[in-house]
């Protein structure tokens, strides 16, 4: 197969590349990131608003599949990338032009200008928080000082998600274990007031919430950086506030709230 321009990634901005330019792309994955991650504002695509990254990411998956510039049908087993073609599963592509998204599941032959990230990993405990709920829909986000965890963000009434960033070496370590993450959540939730706590009795007072762990992700932020060359632009991972405002200027189907 030959295509004169093509992307290869899975990322948000290589799926958005593709919407607005109608170029082609071998889709490395066909999952849509974690929901935890969400955009600065609200974005508009196609008169749909999108506050979510991966709500806006499998809308525009939709939009490029009925489009037919998907290359590959189902996600693919490994893919690699070697001079101006591409291989994955038992198919080639051959290509003038490449946009090469950063992936750790394509493996290549360009020239390694640097790596990033090595030892470092987020961290997603997930919780779910029984009797007690969120009553407070702008309770949102809070942060726990003097502790690992990042941020603590909410999800409707009951579901409680602990971001941290963490190295090897302390994914090992109890004291960072996603049952200390629920010990630092507890601890915060009974300073906030916009916890719905029911009332056990007259004597005994309130509940108090007792969050538990439902499952722990960890993702590696290790990336490559690849030297592009005269075939092959490589693209690191941004911020996809400032991704979806660039890419708004080639399409006008795409905007912000304010």
């Amino acid at each position: 197969m030959k295509i004169r321009d093509v992307i290869v990634g899975s990322c948000f901005d290589s799926v958005l590349k593709s919407y607005t330019e109608n170029k082609k792309i071998v889709l490395t994955r066909f999952d849509p990131p974690h929901y935890v991650d969400v955009f600065d504002r609200k974005y508009i695509i196609e008169k749909q608003y999108f506050h979510r990254i991966s709500d806006a990411w499998s809308f525009i998956k939709f939009m490029i599949s009925m489009r037919g510039l998907v290359v590959n049908p189902e996600p693919p087993f490994s893919v690699r990338l070697q001079g101006d073609r591409i291989y994955f599963d038992r198919h080639e592509v051959q290509f003038r032009r490449c946009h090469l998204f950063s992936d750790q599941k394509v493996k290549t032959d360009l020239e390694v200008s640097s790596i990033k990230n090595e030892d470092v990993y987020r961290v997603l405990d997930i919780m779910r928080l029984p009797f007690c709920s969120v009553e407070d829909m702008n309770m949102t986000r809070i942060k726990i000082d003097d502790s690992y965890i990042d941020e603590v963000r909410f999800f409707g009434k009951k579901e409680i998600i602990c971001i941290s960033y963490l190295d090897r070496e302390q994914l090992n370590d109890f004291d960072y274990s996603d049952t200390m993450s629920r010990f630092h959540v507890e601890k915060a939730l009974l300073l906030e007031d916009g916890l719905r706590r029911p009332l056990i009795s007259p004597n005994r007072g309130p509940r108090k919430p007792k969050p538990y762990v439902t499952e722990r992700i960890v993702e590696s932020l290790k990336q490559t950086i690849y030297k592009s060359t005269k075939k092959v632009k490589y693209y690191g991972r941004e911020n996809p506030f400032d991704i979806v405002k660039t890419r708004s200027g080639y399409n006008t189907s795409i905007r912000t709230t304010h």
